[in-house]
């Protein structure tokens, strides 16, 4: 039998090398006769040909010792922190790990350099191989801002070292401090007039509110900007639900670096053309990697949008006798485009025959959504007149349609096909 240097038996015949010794007898490291050897040697009785014996010793692997034992080999040298960062108040947790060929046990030799000067040195107990072992701290009594620190770890196994690995330079730094919002303003892209928000009929408008923002533990530290915008002016609050009408978010603005502290950020919207009219309120708040925010808010008009789109461009009466009145009603369908409540401006020429002219007051009309005989509706005028009647609120979820109803009566003289025009507009109702 074979026998590594702690006694456990390893074969039992082995070649070694290429020659045709073999081991007949062995004995343990005890019977060495005061040779020492590693832990991954062992003895062997050798005998040749002549039947001449003698010990020798030889790697595990076969090969003849050649009196070196193969050392530990550091893993990790590493220094963390009690607190989220390098803080001033903190305390330096110092790390070495190692692993060795025969899993011997590991004592670590440790130096700490302070701004590349050896500041503090010492010897850990023995540990087992391949675990992080904190061998010595740093307190936060010797510690102050712009510190830089270091440790070496060298491995010992009780007879050989491994070499020195140095962990990466810590600095030390200030205390967290929360990021600030340094400027904000929020309006639309269009440069003048500022702070006024102009929406577009019928779709959405860009809304940005950008500005700048400071995280005195630097740029990396900025986690997130964040923003609501909402309309203030009518009671609706940040908490609020998300609503095209009355609020906003955006839950990633973009970040562009200035310096090494402070940034641009910008936020953008794209905002109903419903949205409540009045003052909003934009409010962004900056998070850093521990979770401290600050925050900022600016204020905009929304201004009134007064909008309104018509079903057709053409209102066609269809083929009428001379001396008629249409027999139904034409639909002319109206949709509120804008973001506030709307009456309605009409007024009408004269329709212009090959034979003849139909005066616009022999178009009637209602406006408030019923149908009527002709007798019962409105005549259109040549001159505007205000339909304080009409109320067509805006969108809230639904499109704001109105229905309204046109009927015509034809003069005995007329006869060919007639045109006229006729005028319609809005204004806040």
């Amino acid at each position: 039998m074979a026998y590594s240097a702690s006694g456990s038996a390893v074969s039992s015949e082995v070649v070694v090398q290429s020659n045709s010794l073999k081991y007949n007898a062995l004995a343990s490291r005890q019977a060495a006769n005061n040779i020492q050897i590693c832990d991954n040697n062992y003895m062997a009785l050798v005998s040749n040909t002549t039947a001449q014996a003698f010990f020798r010793a030889y790697y595990m692997n076969g090969t003849e010792w050649n009196g070196e034992c193969l050392p530990p080999s550091m893993n990790l040298s590493n220094i963390t922190s009690s607190e989220p960062k390098f803080y001033y108040n903190a305390t330096l947790l110092g790390w070495c790990n190692a692993t060795h060929p025969d899993s011997q046990d590991i004592s670590y030799y440790y130096k700490w350099y302070l701004n590349g000067n050896l500041n503090k040195t010492g010897q850990s107990p023995y540990y087992a191989p391949e675990i992080s072992v904190n061998v010595d701290n740093i307190s936060s009594s010797y510690l102050s801002i712009g510190q830089n620190w270091t440790l070496e770890c060298t491995a010992y196994d009780g007879i050989s070292n491994s070499t020195q690995l140095n962990s990466s330079t810590i600095t030390i730094v200030n205390t967290n401090v929360p990021p600030s919002i340094l400027s904000i303003s929020l309006d639309d892209t269009i440069p003048s007039p500022a702070g006024q928000i102009d929406l577009t009929a019928g779709s959405i408008t860009k809304v940005v509110c950008n500005g700048t923002l400071e995280d005195l533990d630097g740029f990396s530290d900025i986690a997130n900007a964040a923003a609501i915008i909402y309309a203030s002016g009518n009671g609706t609050l940040p908490t609020s639900p998300e609503d095209n009408n009355t609020l906003y978010r955006n839950l990633s603005c973009s970040l562009s670096q200035i310096n090494t502290t402070s940034a641009y950020f910008n936020c953008s919207f794209d905002i109903w053309y419903y949205a409540q009219n009045g003052t909003w309120t934009c409010n962004t708040t900056a998070t850093d990697s521990q979770s401290a925010s600050g925050s900022a808010v600016a204020n905009s008009t929304v201004n009134n949008l007064i909008a309104f789109n018509v079903s057709s461009m053409t209102l066609d009466y269809g083929n009428l006798a001379p001396g008629a009145t249409s027999p139904s009603s034409v639909l002319f369908y109206i949709t509120n485009l804008g973001n506030t409540r709307i009456d309605l401006s009409l007024n009408g020429s004269d329709m212009s025959c090959p034979a003849g002219t139909i005066p616009a007051s022999n178009q009637h009309y209602n406006i408030t959504g019923t149908d009527q005989a002709y007798a019962q509706m409105r005549a259109l005028s040549n001159s505007e007149f205000l339909a304080s009647d009409f109320n067509l609120d805006k969108k809230v979820t639904s499109d704001s349609n109105r229905t309204t109803y046109w009927r015509i009566q034809i003069p005995q003289a007329v006869k060919g096909s007639c045109t006229g025009i006729i005028a319609l507009s809005a204004q806040q109702g």
